[in-house]
């Protein structure tokens, strides 16, 4: 995957260890690959997802480590994924978030968010929806001048996307999922920001009113995706 990221012009990858994935196997990824990967603190699992003892002493470990230049998605609403990946709903406020959040900010690094807010809204319902939703704006408000991003476009229709980028500047989008590609090949209600192989009008208005707030993203985590991502763009 390096190979095929250098050969599309990527130069950087930022990185973190998911599943059995540990530690040192990924630093010594970064070691073999120092001009491409960045290793990414992880801050998701069962540790955080309890709110275990455990978590904070692996987020400290990481944090220790100089090698480490970014922070990994945090994870507040997701929806359960078959056996893969367990459902995820709690507060900006609750201690393991904030303190992941802590540790990017005294870093400088961005923090990335994970919403899914339209599955959010057909599992829980209208009420819970604007508690999270409630809960995101003010964390914006709260720090005004620091970035934070939304992985998977938040889930969020564009009416809604327009209005978290017009009331707070300090908000980005990442544009993983967002397509027709990603939602064909999963029964997830992803944002998809296409009409065929161009952007709807609505969509394409809005990124053109703030170029500078979408970053281009996939999430390729599955071999399957991986494959299906490569033979399709040859």
């Amino acid at each position: 995957m390096i190979e095929y990221a250098s050969r599309a012009g990527v130069s950087q990858i930022l990185l973190s260890a998911r599943g059995r994935v540990t530690t040192p196997q990924l630093l010594d990824l970064a070691t073999t690959h120092p001009t491409c990967i960045v290793p990414s603190v992880r801050a998701k699992g069962r540790v955080f997802d309890e709110n275990q003892p455990r978590y904070y002493k692996l987020l400290d470990e990481q944090i220790k480590e100089p090698a480490f230049r970014a922070m990994s998605e945090i994870l507040l609403v997701h929806a359960p994924k078959g056996k893969r990946a367990p459902e995820v709903n709690v507060a900006v406020d609750t201690p393991q978030v904030r303190e992941a959040m802590r540790h990017a900010m005294d870093k400088g690094w961005p923090v990335v968010l994970h919403y899914e807010f339209r599955w959010l809204m057909s599992a829980y319902g209208s009420d819970i929806r604007s508690k999270r939703m409630s809960e995101l704006k003010s964390l914006l408000s709260q720090y005004p001048q620091y970035p934070f991003m939304l992985i998977h476009m938040a889930q969020l229709d564009v009416s809604d996307a327009a209005d978290l980028l017009e009331s707070h500047p300090n908000i980005l989008f990442l544009t993983s999922h967002a397509n027709t590609l990603a939602i064909e090949e999963s029964r997830q209600p992803w944002t998809n920001m296409f009409s065929g192989e161009e952007l709807t009008p609505e969509w394409k208005a809005l990124v053109l009113r703030h170029p500078e707030r979408f970053v281009l993203a996939l999430d390729n985590v599955w071999p399957e995706q991986l494959v299906r991502k490569v033979c399709t763009t040859g």
